[in-house]
């Protein structure tokens, strides 16, 4: 009887060890699988769109430049610190101290960017429909300030005041894409639109509180 136990306990511990071993693997591959492939290069460039592999209107290597750029961040802060001069004098100056330890960023700084770079691919696809494509990118702009512009608990996530001039350096990285998004702005000039001062989440084309409750 006591045999038939053990035998039963090793089986149920195998059984355990292996369910437990499935899900890291499962998550382990899911992870590394989240991105698409990096492109071919030449034929990424060849085009205005290039290669979206995954159809998300992001296309791949703007898509894996967002993840892999803001994937984790070592944490710093400023103090300010006396300090004396050969001729006795006293002055201020800041310094910067990082802890050292790199945690993840928010996944909210990847909807943000993914939303811009959704309104930058639209617009090289589509470079003649000034009305829509000026909706979209302000979309994003007013997106992206509900987060550097809000309550105080929404400013504990990070997120970078670059991310868009940054975006575009990646988005528009060929002589037909910048011309193409030149040429889109310059049939904005001597127009004027309204810019919206409130409300800006609703312009998040994300579920803004279902991630908000993630960083509870």
């Amino acid at each position: 009887m006591n045999s038939n136990r053990k035998v039963l306990f090793k089986v149920a511990a195998s059984l355990v060890f292996l369910f437990i071993a499935a899900y890291f693997i499962t998550i382990f591959f899911s992870a590394a699988n989240k991105l698409p492939p990096e492109p071919n290069a030449r034929e990424n460039d060849a085009t205005l769109l290039g290669i979206d592999s995954n159809k998300n209107n992001v296309r791949d290597d703007v898509e894996r430049w967002i993840y892999q750029t803001y994937d984790t961040y070592t944490p710093c802060s400023e103090r300010d610190i006396s300090i004396s001069s050969s001729s006795g004098e006293f002055y201020t100056t800041t310094i910067k101290e990082c802890n050292g330890e790199a945690i993840n960023y928010h996944p909210i700084i990847h909807e943000i960017a993914m939303q811009y770079a959704r309104a930058y691919q639209e617009i090289l696809k589509n470079p003649d429909n000034i009305e829509k494509n000026i909706e979209i990118e302000d979309a994003a702009y007013y997106c992206n300030r509900y987060f550097t512009n809000s309550e105080t608990e929404i400013k504990t996530i990070l997120i970078d005041p670059a991310i868009a001039s940054k975006l575009k350096d990646i988005q528009f990285n060929t002589q037909n894409r910048i011309r193409t998004y030149e040429l889109y702005k310059e049939q904005l000039r001597g127009s004027v639109y309204e810019l919206e001062q409130n409300f800006y989440k609703k312009y998040c084309d994300f579920n803004v509180d279902a991630l908000l409750a993630q960083s509870n």
